[in-house]
């Protein structure tokens, strides 16, 4: 019996360099992450009327700016201090920095909307999870002291994308925790009309259906899962390996963060940079061969 042949991958052309020139450009200017309106919202309430040996508040945009500098930038939070605080000084902008123990402790607290472009009318809605690393100071013991025995903590990142790659809906939870069981949180956050959800194996498929009927905007979809052979919105799910494929890339595959709070916003910002970059710009491609 001969051995199957493996599949050749095709080869691509990207069709709109100079637009995608652009936005690869676009990423790392500061004036896209660090906005005025960032600034005119830095302080919150009445902090700007501090009184001597009171301490300022922050607005809730001004900690996610802080945040968003760090993991675009992949900085320790002193480092990223230092930086937020030299831009300001070049900005001449008489504003304080947030220390970062405050951003440490503020950013468990925000909430953090991540969608940037929302969808208009129905939507095609693709999940999957993937396992993101928690390092801290019980894995430098383990190191320290060789102990090999320690398993390492992971957590379990959730999200839902469109057929375009537009990231919709995201969740973080234990790593113990199944797919299926965190496609109500899941769907809790849809706000389009869904045609069709689309999963792999991890989400079993009469479970998923009652789930479908309970929200109001999925309640008319139709779940496609495996096998899935000639129906192309199945084939759609390499979008969302696509993103996860980018999160790593650009974010990591690793939570700075030390508390649960933490690594929840601290994914929600990711998606946030993930969607913002891709508003600034996509490659387009055809393939050749």
């Amino acid at each position: 019996m001969s051995k199957p042949q493996k599949l050749r991958k095709g080869k691509y052309k990207v069709t709109n360099w100079p637009q995608y020139n652009r936005s690869l450009k676009g990423r790392g200017d500061l004036t896209i992450w660090f906005t005025e309106e960032s600034l005119e919202a830095w302080l919150a309430g009445e902090s700007a009327c501090k009184t001597k040996g009171g301490q300022f508040k922050y607005s809730d945009l001004a900690i996610k700016t802080v945040y968003v500098i760090r993991q675009i930038f992949n900085l320790r939070l002193r480092q990223c201090e230092g930086l937020v605080k030299s831009l300001l000084k070049l900005l001449s902008v008489d504003l304080p920095t947030p220390d970062y123990t405050t951003v440490s402790r503020n950013i468990r607290k925000l909430s953090v909307e991540f969608v940037t472009n929302r969808a208009i009318g129905n939507i095609n809605l693709i999940l999957d999870s993937t396992g993101i690393k928690v390092v801290g100071e019980k894995e430098w013991i383990n190191y320290k002291y060789n102990i090999q025995k320690q398993r390492k903590i992971w957590r379990k990142l959730h999200i839902g994308v469109t057929d375009d790659g537009n990231i919709v809906v995201g969740e973080v939870n234990m790593l113990r925790d199944s797919d299926i069981a965190t496609v109500p949180a899941l769907f809790s956050q849809v706000q389009n009309p869904v045609d069709q959800v689309v999963g792999d194996g991890a989400y079993h498929r009469k479970r998923i259906t009652n789930d479908l009927k309970k929200f109001e905007f999925t309640k008319n979809a139709k779940f496609v899962g495996p096998p899935g052979k000639g129906i192309k919105v199945y084939g759609n799910r390499l979008k969302i390996e696509e993103t996860f494929s980018r999160y790593k890339r650009i974010i990591g595959n690793k939570f700075k963060a030390q508390n649960i709070l933490g690594q929840i916003n601290e994914a929600k910002i990711s998606l946030f940079i993930l969607n913002t970059m891709k508003d600034l710009g996509v490659p387009q491609t055809v393939r050749i061969a």
